[in-house]
């Protein structure tokens, strides 16, 4: 059961080329019910076999979302550190690289800095004098986007090539069958859907944003990565702030949260 809450107006592409439309109204979650996808209900919940965590999940503008945050750590439960590979996650292996070892919690200062290091925080304890929730997931786009490239200087921007980009990234840490959505440049439409749950904070789209060590607009905004880097050192969100969706951009480096879609 979802409850009323007032939805985007907005339009997104997915896979670059499908053009969707989703409706926002104010209390009801009806409009999205036309895109009957029989698979995909407003009362389907959908397990991540890697944890067992479990998602809600709604059609929206014809394709399944799944309605908060992703919430997949580093590390297993007898505490090795968590591989991601193709038959459970969103990996497809290329010349270089087959498997994706989720990162360390090692953020620190200049993390937001990193232009080829995949990192990760996961904020367990609510401090509310700190403004601080738990179960808050942040990715910067290197670990969003599976891209297990190890570099010498992860502060110099001469690592953020297309070509390393391209070579590297193996997919997205989204489950097996589910995907980091894609930011279209030719028509400026991102396919990303925000939506708020009821109940614990943790799940609010209004996570907020992870940054010099520190969480920022917990309560009051969202921020989404895309697969789509820009250029260099930077890649496309989408970003929520009173309702209202738009995209942006921000280095790789920052801690965004990630959402996935389903692909097949």
């Amino acid at each position: 059961g979802l409850t009323s809450q007032t939805l985007l107006t907005t339009t997104y592409t997915v896979n670059g080329s499908e053009t969707l439309t989703a409706i926002g109204t104010s209390g009801s979650y009806t409009a999205m019910r036309t895109f009957n996808n029989a698979s995909c209900t407003e009362s389907t919940n959908v397990t991540d076999e890697r944890d067992g965590k479990s998602y809600t999940v709604a059609p929206i503008g014809g394709h399944c979302y799944m309605l908060s945050n992703l919430r997949l750590d580093n590390t297993n439960l007898n505490g090795t550190q968590r591989e991601l590979e193709s038959t459970y996650s969103d990996i497809t292996p290329n010349g270089t690289y087959s498997t994706f070892n989720m990162p360390t919690e090692d953020w620190t200062s200049n993390s937001q800095n990193y232009y080829c290091k995949a990192i990760m925080k996961h904020y367990d304890q609510v401090n509310t004098s700190n403004n601080e929730y738990r179960n808050e997931y942040y990715y910067n786009w290197y670990a969003a986007r599976a891209n297990p490239y190890v570099c010498t200087n992860p502060t110099s921007s001469t690592n953020a090539t297309l070509a390393n980009d391209n070579n590297n990234s193996l997919g997205s840490i989204c489950p097996k069958n589910w995907t980091l959505p894609a930011y279209n440049s030719s028509t400026n439409d991102i396919s990303y859907s925000s939506f708020n749950t009821s109940g614990n904070p943790g799940f609010l789209a209004t996570s907020g944003l992870f940054s010099s060590g520190t969480q920022y607009y917990v309560g009051s905004n969202g921020f989404w990565w895309s697969s789509t880097r820009y250029i260099n050192d930077y890649a496309y969100y989408l970003y929520l702030d009173s309702g209202s969706a738009s995209r942006g951009l921000s280095t790789k480096g920052g801690g965004r949260s990630v959402r996935c879609m389903r692909s097949s």
